[in-house]
């Protein structure tokens, strides 16, 4: 987790999440804490701010909408599963992934889901945002890639047998077999156009 820093009252304030279950602005400065918001689960992930909106997901499923100024509450929007990564932004919408294995695109003003994609397993990586897309990994060994305008998925990519010459060690449910799928953890990054 990386702490936001974002200007605020004339000084720069630093909002980060924290295993307790709250969200934390401090004066960067002095260190003096300003305010702080409870969720009912750890929060793990980076808050992402965005024209005065803290944007964080909790472990207890849910994404909060915070006013970065105050820390009061402008919206939650609740998954079916824990939240581990951290938002993107772009073009007044949140997107986010869920452990409920669904990637969720949400209205930035009011929190509601503008549309949402089941992928195959949990999600535990932090969405990317450029070029006109949005990518993220998932537990089920694939990346995905959807059009932000269109929110048709572009493509998604597999990285099943990969590398097939190593016998991966059976999870506690058996499922990582000799060229099964993966998980993708690690949130992916645009270089240059590519990924």
């Amino acid at each position: 987790m990386t702490p936001t820093p974002i200007k605020g009252s004339g000084h720069l304030r630093m909002i980060f999440g924290s295993h307790d279950g709250r969200v934390y602005a401090l004066n960067a400065l002095t260190g003096e804490e300003e305010w702080q918001f409870s969720t009912r689960g750890p929060v793990k992930s980076s808050p992402v701010v965005s024209n005065g909106v803290a944007v964080v997901g909790s472990d207890d499923s849910h994404v909060y909408g915070i006013e970065a100024q105050t820390g009061k509450t402008i919206w939650q929007h609740q998954t079916d599963g824990p939240i581990d990564g951290s938002a993107a932004i772009a073009n007044d919408e949140v997107f986010i992934g869920s452990q409920d294995g669904r990637f969720y695109c949400l209205d930035m003003k009011t929190g509601r889901s503008k549309w949402s994609y089941q992928t195959g397993g949990p999600i535990h990586s932090s969405p990317c945002v450029g070029e006109g897309s949005v990518l993220v990994g998932s537990d089920d060994g694939f990346v995905y890639c959807w059009d932000v305008s269109t929110k048709s998925l572009n493509w998604s990519f597999s990285n099943a047998e990969r590398d097939t010459s190593v016998s991966r060690s059976p999870d506690a449910a058996g499922a990582h077999g000799i060229g099964s799928k993966l998980p993708v953890r690690s949130s992916p990054t645009l270089s240059m156009g590519l990924i």
